[in-house]
């Protein structure tokens, strides 16, 4: 995110995101410390507004049928445990939405709960990282469903147990927003101020 592009950039690469950001009459912010780094940079605080991204969801009962495949798995599992992420990438070298991570949480919690259900649903994919994950699923293939489709995520989420958000930036996730309102429990890594 643009925080972490700021700290690791040489100085004159900082001068120019300083002297780019000074130039507007107004920046929207979506999170605290989005807010706290533009401050520190010295964007005077009645330039920032800070204003989160999240709308209550809508519940039309058109939007919120799910596939058979999806509605079946969810059906034959217990617990679900679900995440939503825009793409399949890596940043900073490390998977961004923590895929990885949910991959080996499935692969441990099946040994205590073999009807576990772990659900992830992405809007954009990486060939070769979707691919890598596809093989690393193999073993667990009946316990994990990783769609790489654009699908709505507001029909999942309201069938899980747990939703899990393990990025390692992020602005603000309207997942977890989501999850809140439905009361949906959330556990989420700590690189950003969450909901």
């Amino acid at each position: 995110g643009l925080i972490n592009t700021y700290h690791e950039s040489r100085i004159f690469i900082k001068w120019i995101y300083r002297t780019a950001l000074k130039g507007y009459s107004y920046i929207i912010s979506v999170n605290d410390d989005i807010t706290k780094f533009l401050k520190d940079i010295g964007i005077p605080k009645d330039r920032i507004k800070l204003i989160n991204a999240y709308i209550e969801p809508s519940c039309d009962s058109v939007e919120l049928q799910l596939p058979e495949n999806v509605d079946t798995f969810i059906n034959n599992h217990f617990p679900i445990i679900s995440s939503n992420a825009f793409s399949i990438r890596k940043y900073n070298g490390v998977d961004l939405y923590g895929i990885d991570m949910i991959i080996d949480a499935c692969r441990f919690l099946i040994k205590e709960y073999p009807e576990i259900g772990f659900i992830v649903l992405c809007s954009k994919k990486d060939d070769i990282l979707i691919n890598q994950y596809y093989e690393a699923l193999k073993d667990i293939k009946d316990n994990f469903m990783l769609i790489a489709e654009n699908m709505n995520y507001i029909p999942i989420l309201q069938k899980s147990h747990v939703c899990v958000r393990p990025t390692n930036t992020d602005g603000f996730s309207l997942s977890i927003a989501e999850a809140l309102y439905f009361k949906i429990p959330v556990v989420a890594s700590d690189v950003v101020s969450r909901p």
